[in-house]
């Protein structure tokens, strides 16, 4: 699981969109690199606990949504139980902030 994975891979997204000729842009190459780094320091999810409190964190751009699963573990630190990241399709993209934070959840 990569945190943000929506918005790291918008651009290349977007590049694959329609009958377009693929080509590299230098959005495309940029999230291309922030793809492979976000692989190679991705965190180690933990099994969640139903005995323990479940955090949600949420957040919302103009084209994506993530979201962030979390728990304490025995010392109190915040550890990632899932991540959730999604680009909004172009019905979605007209939807309020509000909208798209509900639709997070």
């Amino acid at each position: 699981f990569i945190p943000d994975f929506a918005k790291l891979t918008l651009n290349i997204s977007q590049m694959m969109k329609g009958k377009q000729t693929f080509g590299w842009s230098s959005g495309g190459k940029e999230s291309f690199e922030g793809i492979k780094r976000a692989i190679a320091k991705t965190p180690v999810l933990a099994c969640p606990d139903c005995s323990k409190d479940f955090i949600i964190y949420c957040y919302a751009t103009d084209n994506t949504l993530a979201a962030v699963l979390t728990q304490e573990d025995s010392n109190e630190h915040e550890i990632p139980i899932a991540f959730m990241s999604y680009i909004l399709k172009d019905h979605e993209l007209k939807y309020t902030m509000m909208e798209k934070h509900a639709f997070v959840v």
